[in-house]
């Protein structure tokens, strides 16, 4: 993780400790509409954007948190069940 985007991560997160606030961890949008709404901070995990770990034969995939999901289905061709999940950078 850059030190520029660490700091964009503590200055947004810092402010909810003392008071409890909930935060909304929000990436490329293509689960936005599973699971229910919540009225928690965004905090935007699009910029820590990389995959930290491959290694097919151990069937290990290690990934930032703003991955695009069609850059992992890229990257192990395609082997990825379709749970009914669509990246919105597809």
């Amino acid at each position: 993780m850059s030190p520029t985007y660490l700091s964009y991560i503590r200055i947004r997160t810092w402010p909810c400790r003392p008071e409890g606030e909930r935060l909304a961890i929000t990436g490329g949008g293509s689960t936005a509409g599973l699971g229910r709404g919540t009225d928690a901070r965004a905090l935007e995990m699009t910029g820590w954007y990389r995959i930290i770990d491959y290694d097919p034969a151990e069937l290990l995939l290690t990934v930032a948190a703003g991955t695009p999901l069609i850059d992992v289905q890229r990257l192990v061709g395609g082997r990825v069940p379709d749970a009914g999940v669509r990246s919105v950078r597809s």
